[in-house]
């Protein structure tokens, strides 16, 4: 005798776990795509964080120094300052003693112009490196804030700000 089958029943038996493999692939993608996303948004907030904080450092340094020499105007000196009594000058910043050190002296090109330069150590390794040049007419103050003052620092950033006057 012959038996029939059911031909529609046999052909719909794995279409559920189709389905179900489509929708969890879709979810995965989505779930995805929406880490990934996230992850950059991440790397963008720390990189401008990282921005605002040497920014705020480059700030830090070069008020300190313009507040020592419009203050006190003893720790940089004039270009006709005696320079070995300046390499001993200490002044504070960032409740930080400084110290003029031997990096800091005259420039070749001239005689006359004398450049100092210092570095304001803050919280997390980061740092301002400040630099005063001054010549018989003119000041100019560079300061470059860093995040962090770490050469090998994979994210390190810096600003700077420039002042003549």
């Amino acid at each position: 005798m012959f038996t029939f089958r059911n031909t529609k029943e046999n052909t719909s038996k794995g279409f559920t776990l189709v389905i179900s493999i489509l929708i969890a692939s879709l979810v995965l993608s989505v779930g995805v795509s929406i880490l990934n996303i996230s992850l950059k948004e991440k790397q963008l907030s720390a990189s401008g964080r990282d921005s605002q904080i040497a920014f705020h450092n480059a700030d830090s340094g070069i008020e300190c120094a313009l507040y020592w020499d419009l203050v006190d105007g003893t720790p940089f000196g004039t270009p006709t300052s005696n320079q070995s009594e300046l390499n001993s000058y200490t002044f504070d910043c960032n409740n930080q003693t400084i110290t003029q050190s031997l990096s800091s002296g005259t420039f070749p090109e001239s005689s006359t112009d004398i450049r100092r330069e210092f570095t304001i150590d803050f919280a997390a390794g980061a740092c301002a490196v400040v630099t005063i040049v001054k010549d018989g007419t003119s000041t100019t103050i560079q300061s470059k804030g860093r995040n962090n003052c770490d050469a090998e620092f994979t994210r390190r950033v810096e600003r700077a700000i420039q002042t003549t006057y």
